[in-house]
């Protein structure tokens, strides 16, 4: 089992300020999750990059149109926490994401083993999937 670097609960940076870094990420894994479920579990070489803009917000592209049934392929997350193994982004935090739109991440995680980027997982309310890109 892996083990992910830990971090403080510092939700919605109410304990500080969380640097907000961009990434490019390429994933050799992927795995779909639906109720619970995997129902997708393959190999690929998908790339996740991502640009921080002028206020602070994350821009997301997920560069891989194989995954058009489950998320859209761009997406922007303006809030950030560290919470226990990952560092989260999110909109709405407090609200549970509720206000994205259909195949829209509510919540990107990014978990890191030993200071790198190791998976990054999308959380989707409409429909209730979890997407999770893994090194």
């Amino acid at each position: 089992m892996k083990t992910y670097d830990s971090f403080p609960v510092n939700l919605l940076e109410t304990s500080g300020r969380i640097d907000r870094e961009p990434f490019t990420f390429t994933a050799n894994k992927y795995e779909i999750w639906q109720n619970g479920q995997c129902i997708e579990n393959e190999t690929c070489e998908s790339v996740i990059t991502t640009n921080i803009d002028s206020i602070g917000n994350i821009n997301v592209q997920i560069e891989d149109s194989s995954f058009s049934d489950y998320i859209i392929p761009s997406m922007t997350f303006s809030e950030i926490s560290e919470n226990k193994d990952r560092i989260l982004w999110s909109n709405d935090l407090f609200g549970g994401g509720f206000n994205a739109e259909y195949k829209e991440a509510s919540f990107m995680s990014l978990f890191f083993i030993s200071g790198i980027l190791s998976k990054v997982a999308f959380s989707i309310n409409e429909p209730k999937t979890m997407i999770e890109f893994i090194l």
